[in-house]
């Protein structure tokens, strides 16, 4: 009877550090799944703030554009004055 009593108590025991690492397992799984969502929320920042430094590169050449073809046109009527 003791032989089994020992036996059960070690599958008793086997099953508790089973048990327990299952738990840390999912510890770690959780701690894992909201590691990744703070890095996707960190992309999504990354992605926006791409989105709008790429707006303001278009804005900044169309006015780049419409300066350079306002100072042609200064130009072409100050050549029109002649200095005596």
């Amino acid at each position: 009877m003791e032989e089994t009593n020992q036996a059960l108590q070690k599958v008793m025991d086997g099953i508790n550090a089973i048990q327990d690492i299952m738990t840390q397992n999912s510890e770690v799984a959780q701690q894992q799944a909201s590691a990744m969502d703070e890095i996707d929320k960190g992309i999504e920042q990354i992605s926006q703030v791409v989105q709008s430094n790429a707006a303001s590169a278009q804005e900044s050449s169309a006015i780049s554009q419409e300066l350079s073809t306002q100072s042609d046109s200064l130009n072409e009527l100050v050549a029109k004055f002649v200095i005596e």
